[in-house]
């Protein structure tokens, strides 16, 4: 391989390996090869890219632990202010099977200071896999436009039966009526 016969890899080469590892469902090797890129080298910093590609690596194996770990140094390196990154953290959180790690999902949501519609979007299915559809009507920010539109319109039948639900889609109605006339 031509990546092992360089001198010096920089940060892109490792990034390009570790994503095309993680699209071929290499997972492992996904993982292996940025723990080596952390250890063997001081000079290349994995950048927002490599940390996104080996968070999903970490949520499909699953590692979670990896995966905390990682997040550890997300939060060390200053990573946890990116919004793509802040997501994959969301997604690899919401596929735990253990409760705390939802909330741990949750935690990682409110801390990001821009929200773009992936981080809505991991967000939401995570709490909806986890049976909490109340919770998603909860969330800060879910009056959003945006929010409404994508989120509740496609889902509006699932809500009809509780009050939160009908309220949003009253408010929903409020808003289109308001937008037309």
């Amino acid at each position: 391989m031509v990546f092992k016969e360089m001198d010096v890899p920089n940060e892109f080469c490792w990034t390009t390996i570790i994503s095309n590892y993680t699209e071929s469902e290499r997972w492992e090797e996904a993982l292996c090869l940025f723990l080596d890129m952390i250890c063997s080298s001081k000079s290349v910093k994995p950048s927002q890219f490599t940390l996104v590609a080996v968070l999903q690596a970490c949520t499909r194996l699953p590692a979670l632990n990896q995966g905390k770990q990682i997040h550890g140094y997300i939060l060390k390196a200053g990573f946890e202010l990116h919004s793509f990154v802040g997501s994959a953290l969301i997604s690899m959180y919401g596929m735990s099977p253990i409760k705390s790690d939802i909330y741990d999902a949750s935690r990682v949501f409110s801390s990001m200071t821009e929200r773009d519609i992936v981080s809505w979007s991991a967000i939401i299915t995570t709490w909806e896999q986890h049976g909490r559809r109340d919770r998603c009507i909860c969330i800060d920010g879910g009056s959003s436009w945006l929010f409404l539109c994508y989120y509740f319109l496609p889902r509006c039948p699932l809500y009809a039966h509780c009050m939160r639900g009908q309220l949003v889609i009253f408010y929903i109605c409020l808003m289109v009526r308001d937008t037309i006339w």
